[in-house]
Parts: C-alpha cells; sequence; structure tokens
C-alpha cells in the first residue's frame, strides 16, 4: 500500500537526552506523524510502515488496520533511501492483545494522545526505539498524551531494555524495596484516593533506578508526615549509584505535609547524587514544618529538574526554611522549568522564592509567576529567596510582600543575592512592611560578579530602584511596559527569546519555554 502526499510541521515539547529540553520542533525537521489525516509519503507492507518522503504521515485507523492484519507492526522512520527524524502521535489508537508493536525513530518519540496497548486478557508488547538522546532515547508527552497498557503483565521496552510495568503506588513501593536500581514504568494513571493517608513517602527506600510514567497521572496523593528525613512521591532519588531518574510523570491534585527539620515535595524529598526529575510535573499543596525545604517538585536538590513544572501552594516552613514553587534548596540545575504557585513562609528569617527558596547550583530558561509572601524578616524574590548560585534567561512576575521586619530583603527577581543574574527581568509588585532592602529586581546584592543585562518593570513593579540597597546598581536597568513590551532588551537572545502582544502580555518570553495557555 502506497499513497503520495505531504504533511504539516509539528510543534510539541521534545528535547535531548534524559536532559530533555522544552521547545518545538520547526518545519525543517521530518517526522512520520500518527494522525487522523490521509495517509501520504508511507508505505506499509508485511507488517512495517516506512516513509518514502522525509515528512509523512499515517492515519491512525490504517495504523489499527494493520496491527490487527499483522500482529506484530513496526512503524519505522528509515525507509528506502529515505530518513526522517521523528515519530509524533497526534491521534488516539489501541494495539490489541496479542499482538507487538514497535516504534523506530532516527530521533525523538512524542506522544500526543492517549495511546492504549493491550485489553488485559492477552499479553500485548510495545517497544520503543528512540536513537537520539543516549540509552533511554528522547521520549515525551504533550498534555493530553499518555500510555497505558491493559495489564501490567505486558511487555514495555526502550532500545532494548524492559522495563518493569506497575498499576498502583503499592505496587511500585513493594517492586522498589525488592530491588531500588530496576528499571519500572507506569502502566496507568493511578488514583492514590483509595490508599487513604501516608504517614511516610510511599516510596521509603533510596530510588536509583529509572521510573517511566509514560506520561500518566498519580491522581490525590495525600502524605501527612509524622518525622522522617525526605517526604514525597519517592523519599530519596539517587544518581550516585544508578540512574536516579524520574521522568514523564504527571502529579495531580496531592497533599503534602511535612514536618519539623525535613525536604518535602509532591515527588521527591530529595533528589541526591546527579538525580533527574524530567518532563514532570505536579498540582495541588505542599506544606512544610520549621526549618525545612519544601518546593512544588522537591524539598532539596542536589542533581537536575528540567523540562518540568508545578502549579503547587507551597507554605510552612517555619524559621530558617527554603520554600519554593518548585524547589526549596538546589544546589544543582535547574533549567527549562517554570512554578505557578503561591509560596509563602511561615516564620522569620526564611528564603522563599516563586521558583526556588534559596539556590546556590543554576537556574536557566525558567520562570515564576506566582506571588511570594513573607511574615517578617525574609529574603523574598518572584524568582529565587536566596540567590547564591547563577540566573541566566529567567524571569518572574508575580508579587512579591513581606508583612513586618526591616532585616527582610525583597526583589522582584532575587531576594537576596551573593551571585549576579544576566538576561533576566521581573514585573511583579514589590514591597514590605518597615524593609529598606526592596529592589525591583533584587532586594539586597552583595555580589561580586554583578548583574549583566538585567531589567525590572518600573509601571508594575511600582519600586523605583532595581537593587534595595545599591542605588543605580551597574547592570540593573528600569524599564516602563511599553518599553519592555517594544522589543528585545539588550542582550536577550533572539535565538532564546522572542515577544508577542498575545502572549506572556507582551513581555519577553523564552522560546523554547513558553507560558502555559
Amino acid at each position: 500500500m502506497m499513497q503520495a502526499g505531504r504533511s504539516g510541521a509539528v510543534c510539541g515539547r521534545f528535547g535531548m537526552g534524559l536532559l530533555i529540553a522544552i521547545g518545538c520542533v520547526p518545519t525543517a525537521l521530518a517526522d512520520v506523524t500518527i494522525s487522523a489525516r490521509a495517509t501520504s509519503n508511507m508505505s506499509c507492507n508485511n507488517g512495517i510502515c516506512e516513509p518514502i518522503a522525509p515528512r509523512a504521515v499515517l492515519n491512525v485507523g490504517d495504523l489499527e488496520n494493520y496491527i490487527a492484519e499483522f500482529g506484530n507492526m513496526t512503524v519505522q522512520t528509515t525507509g528506502n533511501g529515505v530518513e526522517a527524524e521523528n515519530i509524533v502521535v497526534d491521534a488516539t489508537f489501541a494495539s490489541p492483545g496479542s499482538t507487538t508493536l514497535n516504534l523506530d525513530a532516527a530521533g525523538a518519540i512524542r506522544v500526543n494522545a492517549p495511546v492504549t496497548i493491550g485489553s488485559g486478557g492477552q499479553l500485548a508488547e510495545l517497544e520503543m526505539v528512540s536513537d537520539a538522546g543516549g540509552e533511554l532515547g528522547i521520549l515525551s508527552f504533550g498534555p493530553q498524551g499518555d500510555i497505558s497498557f491493559g495489564s501490567a503483565s505486558d511487555i514495555f521496552g526502550i532500545n532494548g531494555g524492559i522495563f518493569t510495568l506497575v498499576d498502583s503506588l503499592p505496587a511500585l513501593a513493594s517492586a522498589v524495596a525488592a530491588n531500588p536500581a530496576a528499571f519500572y514504568a507506569l502502566a496507568n494513571s493511578y488514583d492514590a484516593k483509595g490508599d487513604g493517608t501516608y504517614r511516610s513517602a510511599p516510596v521509603g527506600i533510596t530510588f536509583t533506578g529509572y521510573f517511566e510514567a509514560l506520561g500518566n497521572r498519580i491522581s490525590h496523593l495525600k502524605i501527612a508526615n509524622s518525622n522522617y528525613e525526605y517526604v514525597g512521591l519517592f523519599a530519596d532519588v539517587d544518581g550516585g549509584g544508578g540512574f536516579g531518574v524520574v521522568r514523564n510523570l504527571k502529579m495531580e491534585d496531592v497533599s503534602v505535609r511535612g514536618a519539623a527539620n525535613e525536604m518535602v515535595g509532591s515527588i521527591a524529598g530529595y533528589v541526591s547524587g546527579g538525580a533527574t526529575l524530567s518532563q514532570s510535573s505536579a498540582t495541588g499543596r505542599v506544606t512544610a514544618g520549621d526549618s525545612s525545604q519544601a518546593g512544588g517538585l522537591a524539598g532539596g536538590l542536589a542533581g537536575t529538574i528540567v523540562s518540568s513544572w508545578a502549579r503547587v501552594k507551597v507554605g510552612g516552613g517555619g524559621e530558617y526554611a527554603a520554600i519554593g514553587g518548585l524547589v526549596g534548596n538546589s544546589g544543582g540545575s535547574v533549567r527549562d522549568t517554570y512554578a505557578a504557585g503561591t509560596v509563602s513562609a511561615g516564620g522569620t528569617v526564611a528564603f522563599i522564592g516563586g521558583l526556588a527558596g534559596e539556590s546556590g547550583g543554576s537556574i536557566s530558561a525558567s520562570f515564576a509567576t506566582g506571588a511570594v509572601n513573607g511574615v517578617g524578616g525574609s529574603y523574598a524574590g518572584g524568582l529565587v529567596g536566596a540567590g547564591l548560585g547563577s540566573v541566566a534567561d529567567c524571569y518572574a512576575t508575580g508579587t512579591v510582600s513581606d508583612s513586618g521586619g526591616d532585616d527582610s530583603a525583597l526583589g522582584g527577581l532575587i531576594g537576596f543575592a551573593t551571585v549576579g543574574a544576566a538576561d533576566s527581568y521581573a514585573t511583579g509588585a514589590v514591597g514590605g512592611v518597615g524593609s529598606d532592602n526592596i529592589g525591583g529586581l533584587v532586594g539586597y546584592d552583595e555580589s561580586s560578579d554583578g548583574f549583566v543585562d538585567t531589567y525590572w518593570d518600573v509601571s508594575t513593579s511600582g519600586v523605583s530602584q532595581g537593587a534595595g540597597n545599591i542605588d543605580n546598581d551597574p547592570g540593573i536597568t528600569g524599564l516602563t511596559s511599553k518599553q519592555l513590551r517594544a522589543g528585545l532588551p539588550d542582550g536577550f537572545k533572539k535565538t532564546l527569546w522572542k515577544e508577542k502582544a498575545s502572549i506572556n502580555r507582551g513581555w519577553p518570553y523564552l522560546r523554547d519555554n513558553p507560558p502555559p495557555k
């Protein structure tokens, strides 16, 4: 069977290796797209569908018919003298039991619609090959995309590696307890409401393996902690003794509450030893006790969070706490992320930020939009409370406030900075009772390297100076909203930044990490 034609380009979130960036697949790239459109530029014979031109479409109904006919079906990007790049799934389809489906891409595999493998009665197999991105390839999911299996006994593999399928949190916890370094995949979305309230992390043992959630959701997880060090779905994800990777996980409507002196997050209490959270998200609420580190995704970070986001209300913490919309205390790498939840501290001398409470690592190509509220003597920033590491190509739009305390430092982007920032801006209103250190960009600048090409919106911030403790701080420039929306300011690279009146209220946004619609 052979039909000729052309397909359009596909826009989605793709990435690079285990550390996956967010972006758009431009028209220059060639994809095999599984969609509701008519099959074009594809040749399907004897259980193999391959392109006859770099950009091709496989109709989803045709694919289901081929699977039923051949039983063992392969869709690949390599044809006779033709090489496409990615496989993109844009339409819902099912592969029934007693069948094997192979998706073989020279580049990435992107799933934008629900895919069902198996029916629960007979075993089914899904094998995915992505030649880009290293050992486990590049696999990503759109907001509506996921892969679910009819049974945890079905077979799933990536690049020849076989994953153990789990279909519940108790099953995941039991499997990890038996082998914390193995590869696991979430067989379907799971509602944890029936589990009741956990008193510690469901996966309490340090996890050093690989958890591929396949775009599936874990909803209504509730943890009311009773004095464990690390609190979250995973207590500790550690990369020191293996992979230590959690990918493509969507947490929804979580409620996680920790006690004093803990690391608290929805996905992990601690991401340690170079471990990675990738392409994952969370909504809900995270609450911490005194002297704790709490974040929408992770409490503490000594690894990487990439291409992930949180819309989590994060609060509590008390004195000497680090509270952030994405991560509480980061000594690792945060990039291509955003946080949109309200962040608040429950005591004085706290570090609170829209994205990170305290960061001694690096933050890049990220933004925060949630309000940040302190209660007196806080170091509070729209992006970072205490900036002890690098910040580049970031922005914050949330309000920053403190209810009282002359020792507080409040900034639209960073509260207190010992390291400067570059190519970044803030627009949020900043104000506090009794504080002398209020800046449109940074509350208190103690950096030696300084700020470079950074800006604050004088129209929306209500603040006349960029740094609270330094008049006319070099490298920090105030612009009106009209000026900031009139074109990219000096230093902002067009390869990274873009402006459009209908996006981000006209302010600059990151090309590969646009704000959600």
